[in-house]
């Protein structure tokens, strides 16, 4: 596949088609990594690792979680 690249402000820009960056998982604003290895361009997603505070910032507040217990044996456990 080959693209173009193009100006952006003082800097240069290159497209990405929408199929590889949903294969990588990226979306506009993710992060990305770039660096050269032998005179080739790569391009590395970087994956933040969550604080437990950002994850449940993600729950739904109309949301009531709560645990699901299902005591309905599953194989031969002993009661």
């Amino acid at each position: 596949m080959t693209t173009k690249l193009a100006s952006w402000g003082n800097s240069v820009g290159l497209r990405l088609p929408k199929n590889m960056i949903s294969e990588m998982g990226l979306g506009a604003g993710s992060e990305v990594e770039l660096t050269m290895v032998s005179g080739q361009l790569v391009l590395k997603a970087v994956r933040k690792k969550l604080s437990l505070k950002e994850i449940l910032s993600r729950g739904k507040p109309d949301v009531k979680y709560s645990e699901y217990w299902d005591d309905i044996p599953q194989g031969n456990e002993i009661w």
